[in-house]
């Protein structure tokens, strides 16, 4: 029996019950996975970046082109930064999506269960005026 077994077993038919708070989990697990991706991926550019800049030093240009093609690399580096930039942007906001929209559904589900337990309770208390007369 593994974890996820003995997780189901020992919570039987109350799953309904904490579903908003897996999704919420579903949603964070989400972000950050996809904040890591990103970061995994900004790794590589400066892992290549070191490289490049390695081949270019031993390469044995002189002063001039050594220069200038540092400054392409950095033009070049600076680029992939502003598209992880906006990624992280966008990352940000499907995220914020995602949360007002749990935050909603969670409200709604929450109002929705005050409003039946008010009618129950009130049922209960119509059951009980007409018994007594």
């Amino acid at each position: 029996m593994n974890g996820f077994d003995m997780f189901e077993q020992w919570m039987g038919g109350r799953q309904d019950t904490f579903e908003p708070f897996f999704a919420l989990g579903r949603i964070t697990a989400d972000t950050v996975e996809s904040i890591a991706r990103r970061n995994q991926e900004i790794a590589g550019d400066y892992f290549d970046l070191g490289v490049t800049q390695l081949k270019v030093f031993t390469a044995g240009h002189d002063v001039a082109e050594l220069g200038a093609e540092e400054m392409r690399l950095a033009n070049q580096f600076g680029e992939k930064m502003k598209t992880h930039a906006d990624a992280f942007v966008r990352i940000a906001a499907d995220a914020g999506e995602a949360y007002s929209a749990w935050t909603a559904s969670f409200v709604e589900s929450a109002k929705q269960n005050v409003a039946t337990k008010a009618t129950v309770a009130k049922a209960g208390v119509t059951k009980k005026a007409s018994k007594r007369s």
